[in-house]
């Protein structure tokens, strides 16, 4: 069984909890994921692993499910050595990784990361580490496809259990006028095709979330 958490440790640190305040055992933060099914709508937006006591919360929730996989989504800029570390000894743990781009510089304008360099580090150290993850790209309007195909094989080489690439949420909902969707969609799915002999992994095609 898999638990989803990026929305609690993001709602946890909105609310600003304190753990310590929990016995490693107690099984009540949980309850939030579990009954309303990791509620993303209701979690304020952000990067869960930003979150000053992630580790802390993750802990309890592997004390209170032993065996379950942990599964965070992150866009990787605080997944640093030390935090992968971290994680490892967390296992079974999943980790759904928003790297985008695996060039600082596209990744710096698409995602206004401040420190891209350490998402794109963050894919070896979960490999080494024996972390399971998936890779996922959602390209930019007008972002290169010769930086997506990049980024691609980069994933690839490190062994995710699969890379996917879609649309952002935003751009498929904003009116058609700002954004024409379809010839850059029609750009990804060729692309796919044309990359699919060469990577190992499974590569998953989305168009988002309509």
């Amino acid at each position: 069984m898999r638990i989803l958490l990026s929305a609690w440790l993001r709602h946890a640190f909105a609310q600003a909890p304190h753990a310590d305040s929990l016995g490693s055992g107690d099984a009540r933060p949980l309850l939030f994921v579990e009954r309303a099914q990791a509620p993303h709508a209701l979690a304020p937006p952000g990067e869960p692993l930003a979150n000053p006591r992630a580790i802390e919360l993750l802990t309890i929730a592997r004390a209170s499910h032993p065996t379950h996989v942990l599964d965070i989504t992150t866009n990787g800029d605080f997944l640093t050595e030390e935090m992968a570390d971290a994680l490892a000894k967390l296992k079974p743990i999943h980790i759904s990784l928003s790297l985008n781009s695996a060039n600082k510089e596209e990744r710096r304008r698409s995602m206004r990361s401040k420190r891209p360099e350490v998402a794109i580090r963050a894919v070896p150290l979960l490999r080494d580490r024996g972390i399971q993850f998936t890779g996922s790209i959602v390209p930019s309007p007008g972002a290169p496809l010769d930086d997506v195909a990049d980024t691609m094989r980069y994933l690839d080489q490190y062994g995710p259990s699969r890379s996917g690439c879609c649309f952002r949420i935003y751009e498929v909902c904003r009116p058609a006028a700002h954004f024409e969707t379809e010839p850059f969609w029609n750009a990804l799915v060729e692309l796919a095709f044309r990359m699919r002999g060469e990577l190992r992994a499974p590569l998953l095609i989305q168009p988002g979330h309509y």
